[in-house]
């Protein structure tokens, strides 16, 4: 199983990092193009299964000023989006367990064993995510916009209705916007719970994830929804397209929903912990 990596592991200082797990036929081509700067990466093959590797040094994880490095996104995003593409290039020809950034071994005996308890899982958890990929659905919700949108349409609907008055027209007024949000309130559970139906319906499996403050949403407005879906390859078109219809027919009610993958399945992928 030994590769060049675990081969010029020298010292202590060093450790090897542990990207995925994959089908052992996995090509080492699959890992080349995700790679780029940051040193090599390999496939290195047990009995049922392949891992991929890098070598890192461990006082990047674990030595003095490991936590201020960790916790600065500006410093870690490039890392992690270079541990990102190595993934998505295995995934490309293979299924993929992908583990935690920072899963790192001190050996590849460490790894060796570690592979051989988890056997049995990682093959399942392959087994099940084959021809499938993890797909992001977030929705959003621009309350502000929609409420005004609505409250004109009333108003010219039912101007001539209103007082002339500017006391009794402001309360009449008033009831008109009270209206508009009862009304914005009940298509959002028009659309939200039969469309989140639809691609239950259509994905092997999905996972409610947390939702994000307005500043990190993403966009502009609330988010209402924000849940992985697992999804066969041949089901993502008609996905896409449920999508699509319930942006077009509820625009007005100031909802907006975004896809984004195939990702690999980090959502879906059991934790295994290592002393």
């Amino acid at each position: 199983m030994k590769g060049k990596i675990a081969r010029n592991l020298e010292d202590r200082e060093e450790a090897i990092q542990l990207y995925c797990f994959a089908d052992r036929s996995c090509p080492d081509v699959a890992v080349e193009s995700g790679a780029g700067d940051g040193g090599p990466v390999e496939v290195l093959r047990g009995p049922k299964l392949a891992a991929v590797v890098g070598r890192v040094s461990r006082d990047f994880f674990c030595g003095p000023g490991a936590e201020g490095r960790l916790s600065d996104l500006n410093f870690l995003a490039p890392h992690l989006m270079r541990y990102q593409r190595v993934i998505q290039g295995v995934m490309t020809c293979s299924p993929v367990l992908p583990l935690r950034f920072g899963t790192l071994f001190s050996s590849c005996e460490a790894l060796e064993a570690s592979m051989a308890r988890h056997e049995e899982d990682v093959l399942r958890f392959l087994d099940e995510v084959r021809g499938k990929g993890e797909w992001a659905l977030k929705g959003l919700w621009n309350e502000g916009d929609a409420l005004a949108s609505r409250v004109e349409r009333l108003l010219e609907e039912r101007g001539d209705e209103l007082a002339s008055s500017p006391g009794k027209r402001y309360f009449q007024e008033r009831r008109l916007r009270d209206e508009a949000r009862k009304g914005l309130r009940r298509d959002v559970d028009a659309v939200c719970e039969p469309l989140l139906q639809a691609l239950g319906s259509l994905a092997a499996d999905f996972r409610e994830r947390r939702l994000l403050p307005s500043d990190l949403a993403g966009g502009k407005g609330t988010m209402i929804v924000n849940r992985a879906l697992l999804v066969e390859e041949d089901a993502v078109e008609e996905m896409k397209a449920r999508v699509e219809s319930s942006n077009r027919e509820f625009a007005l009610a100031g909802l907006a929903f975004t896809l984004t993958g195939p990702w690999p399945p980090y959502t879906f992928a059991p934790s295994f912990e290592e002393p």
